[in-house]
C-alpha cells in the first residue's frame, strides 16, 4: 500500500525467508527489501514516513530504538509506530499464550477443519514459538505513553487493544 503513495519504500527485517516471501508477494519496482537490524539502517536525507509495526518490543533498548527511528524521519515527515503492550509486563506468562489456543480450538476446528486446527494448536504450544513469545518484553500502556511521548513530544496515541499506536510529525524546517 505504501508503494502507491511514496516514490520509494524500504522494508526492513532480520529474517531472510520473510523478506523473500515479501518480495514475491509484494514486489514492486519502487520497493526495496533489506535484511538488517533496524538500528543499522541509515538514509541520507531521511524518510517521509517511518513506520514500524509490532517490532520494538524485540529491541534490547526501547529508547535507543525510538531515538534511532526519530533520526530517520526528515523534517516535516511522520513517524507511525505500533507495538504490543501488556499490563502483565514485561512478559505475559506462558499460559497467556497456551490457554487461548486451547480455548479457541473448537472454533478453529469449525473455521479451519480438524487437520489445520490441530496444526495451529501444536504450533502455539511448540517450544520454539513459546521461547520466542516469552522472550518479548512489553511495556504497559502507561510506560508506552510515557517513553514514546518523551522521545516524540506532542505525539498522538491510539489504543488498539493488544497494542498502542503512536503518530508524530517532525517539525518542518523554516
Amino acid at each position: 500500500m505504501l508503494a502507491d503513495s511514496f516514490g520509494e519504500v524500504v522494508g526492513v527485517d532480520l529474517s531472510e525467508p520473510l523478506l523473500d516471501i515479501a518480495s514475491v508477494k509484494r514486489g514492486r519496482d519502487n520497493v526495496r527489501y533489506v535484511r538488517s537490524n533496524v538500528l543499522d539502517i541509515r538514509e541520507e536525507g531521511g524518510f517521509d514516513l517511518v513506520y514500524s509495526h509490532t517490532m520494538l518490543h524485540h529491541l534490547e533498548d526501547y529508547r535507543a530504538g525510538l531515538e534511532h527511528l526519530k533520526s530517520l524521519v526528515r523534517p516535516g515527515g511522520t513517524v507511525a509506530l505500533i507495538d504490543n503492550v501488556s499490563d502483565l509486563c514485561p512478559t505475559p506468562p506462558r499460559a497467556a499464550y497456551t490457554w487461548p489456543a486451547v480455548w479457541g480450538f473448537p472454533r478453529s476446528v469449525r473455521e479451519l477443519g480438524l487437520r489445520d486446527a490441530w496444526f495451529m494448536l501444536r504450533f502455539w504450544h511448540s517450544k520454539p514459538w513459546l521461547d520466542h513469545l516469552l522472550s518479548d518484553r512489553y511495556l504497559s500502556r502507561d510506560q508506552f505513553r510515557s517513553l514514546y511521548g518523551s522521545v516524540f513530544p506532542g505525539a498522538h496515541f491510539d489504543d488498539l487493544g493488544f497494542a498502542l499506536a503512536m503518530s508524530w510529525k517532525a517539525p518542518a524546517l523554516n
